[in-house]
């Protein structure tokens, strides 16, 4: 972080806080730092805000966090604390959680570093499953509904354009084949639901006191969406794991969180229904996304993300044919 933001961010966590002398250090994704709160000594993170989900005003992801934490016991202990902000900045402060990021816990057991038997799904599965049966207007967030049938131009284009189609079957390279696997009135669904923007175990910290979200850029649209991108979170994480006992491993991981999220979360047929176009859609983006980071890799992105299309297109295929819960189909 530039030298004249971190000096500006110092000033205004002084005035903030109201006390002078406080040191902030840099960490991977902001500053860290720790003040007298409210007569109490407080550890505290700096996130610079670089163009949120759906708001970009701190002030009002302030008061959006705010009236969150009221609505759910489970969501105030399964996400940090936004305790202000620095406007003038573009900053939140937000509560500081010391612990094990997700993820890297995550590599460390499919590379033997650490086992973990029980990774804390359930526990996140809890937190998002009570965020999204948040309706967006509850918390002061004007949000306008997207039908699931707006989001079919991008996902075409990126089906037909890009080079994960030719990891398909052959009778997937239509993405017609797809909608015939869809629920009829699949493209009239609405939800305008509270969702957090990144919610992937890399931002997911977990401490003694359990897994708490700590990037809470909150948004709205359909939960089904959400879920997508935790799964895609987990899906990235056999990109540098090659080995059939890591894949092996990660799609048991998936399959423990959606189960445990469609365990509790409200409108469990529709949001499992309509996973079934947007996972496919998050895949195609997460892609996307990806090769911007790394061009030079594009034809090993493409044939990872294809293969993951195809085993989830297969293991659909199968589920209506069969008859079968997705969930008994433990080949994506």
């Amino acid at each position: 972080m530039k030298t004249e933001v971190s000096t500006n961010i110092q000033k205004g966590c002084e005035s903030f806080f109201c006390c002078t002398g406080i040191n902030l250090s840099e960490c991977k994704s902001g500053l860290r730092g720790e003040a007298i709160f409210r007569n109490v000594p407080r550890r505290f993170f700096i996130k610079v805000l670089n163009g949120s989900f759906n708001m970009d005003v701190p002030e009002q992801l302030v008061q959006v966090g705010m009236r969150v934490r009221q609505f759910d016991g489970c969501i105030a202990h399964g996400t940090a604390e936004i305790i202000g902000c620095l406007p003038r900045e573009s900053a939140l402060i937000m509560e500081y959680i010391p612990g094990c990021n997700l993820e890297q816990i995550l590599r460390r057991t499919l590379w033997g570093v650490r086992a973990w038997s029980d990774p804390p799904f359930r526990r996140v599965a809890e937190v998002l499953a009570s965020l999204n049966r948040i309706h967006a207007e509850d918390v002061g967030i004007e949000a306008h509904g997207r039908t699931n049938g707006s989001f079919r131009h991008k996902l075409e284009s990126l089906w037909k354009e890009s080079a994960v189609a030719r990891w398909l079957p052959p009778r997937y390279r239509d993405m017609s084949e797809l909608y015939k696997l869809l629920a009829s009135n699949w493209q009239n669904h609405v939800l305008c639901r509270l969702l957090l923007a990144d919610s992937q175990p890399k931002n997911v910290i977990v401490s003694p006191e359990g897994a708490k979200f700590i990037d809470l850029d909150f948004g709205f649209g359909h939960p089904s969406l959400e879920v997508a991108g935790f799964l895609l979170g987990l899906d990235r994480l056999a990109f540098r794991a090659p080995m059939p006992h890591q894949r092996k491993l990660v799609r048991h991981w998936k399959h423990m969180f959606l189960e445990a999220y469609l365990g509790v979360c409200e409108s469990k047929e529709m949001i499992l229904e309509d996973l079934f176009f947007f996972y496919p859609w998050v895949l195609l983006s997460g892609w996307e996304q990806h090769c911007t980071y790394w061009p030079g890799m594009k034809p090993g992105l493409a044939m990872f993300y294809g293969l993951r299309l195809r085993r989830f297109l297969c293991a659909l295929q199968t589920a209506r044919n069969t008859g079968k819960n997705i969930l008994d189909c433990p080949t994506w």
